[in-house]
């Protein structure tokens, strides 16, 4: 399986999978449409003009996050890239399961599931129902500042006695190394 691990970057129409630029406005249909339309629906509107209201949406807010570009985005290549150091995830008091496709969400706008297409309902559920391995984890842990070197037969020789030694004393987490590393310097036990 072909790992998902690139940049990519947004602009308001123009999508091109092959160099990872991914249009925020829909030419048919996206989930964010989808979603926002399905919300317009549960407040009572009929479905054309929820779509219609759905897309207007879009358009506003996009124009508000170009407003404040430098502090969501960096521009690259005319496409914007964001900004992840600026965002904070954050958990919610209040956690949501669909009563349909039995999707977890903290967010909730009428009780309009937020999976893609599902028509089911969002209804609140105890924390301690949540029986996640990955929640758990978040909830639980601290995360741990991880330092990470390469050492490879490039490095100047007290470079690579300096990585070493950081690593035996453990101020170095993870050392990727070459196959000549592996076999010919004992890092200890």
């Amino acid at each position: 399986m072909k790992t998902k691990n690139y940049q990519y970057t947004i602009n308001e129409n123009a999508n091109d999978r092959k160099s990872f630029v991914v249009s925020w406005m829909p030419k048919r249909s996206n989930a964010r449409l989808n979603y926002l339309k399905r919300v317009f629906t549960a407040k009572g509107m009929e479905e054309n003009i929820a779509v219609e209201k759905a897309k207007e949406s879009l358009e506003r807010f996009w124009k508000l996050l170009i407003r404040f570009n430098q502090d969501f985005f960096e521009v690259r290549n005319g496409n914007n890239l964001l900004r992840h150091e600026v965002w904070k995830v954050k958990l919610s008091p209040t956690i949501y399961r669909c009563s349909h496709c039995k999707s977890i969400s903290s967010v909730n706008v009428d009780n309009v599931c937020t999976t893609n297409g599902c028509t089911g309902k969002l209804q609140p559920i105890k924390q301690k129902e949540l029986r996640s391995h990955y929640i758990n984890q978040y909830r639980e842990n601290i995360p741990v500042l991880m330092t990470v070197k390469e050492h490879t037969a490039q490095l100047e020789p007290k470079q690579a006695a300096k990585y070493q030694e950081e690593f035996i004393h453990g101020d170095i987490n993870v050392l990727s190394c070459s196959t000549t590393f592996e076999m010919g310097v004992d890092v200890g036990g």
